[in-house]
């Protein structure tokens, strides 16, 4: 609980506030910190609006869009944050560590569940 509360710090603030986990974070992803600077100066509700988009785009354009088309007989759609797939999980997971690796330049941990 306290992690996260510091991601949302350093993510959400506004680009004066500073602490050592934000130092830190500029450190280590400079060209990120930048980016989501510019975006927050725009208007601060325009940078939670632009995450949401940008995970829209890795979600629904680049990942369940290459699933459809390079697996067509297997069904996979998003709901929420999640993506759903009738089968192969392994693949699923494949696909989306790839893509996200390439589009955020990390590699996700990610979390599966059978249901």
């Amino acid at each position: 609980k306290v992690f996260r509360q510091k991601v949302f710090q350093i993510l959400f603030s506004e680009n004066r506030y500073s602490c050592k986990e934000k130092k830190i974070f500029i450190e280590l992803f400079p060209n990120v910190n930048r980016a989501f600077s510019v975006l927050r100066m725009y208007e601060r509700n325009y940078f939670n609006y632009m995450l949401g988009r940008m995970e829209s785009h890795i979600v629904l354009d680049v990942i369940l869009d290459y699933l459809n088309n390079k697996y067509p007989e297997m069904f996979a759609s998003q709901i929420y944050d999640n993506v759903v797939a009738t089968d192969d999980i392994k693949t699923v997971s494949r696909v989306m560590t790839e893509k996200l690796t390439e589009f955020v330049g990390v590699t996700p941990t990610l979390k599966t569940e059978n249901f």
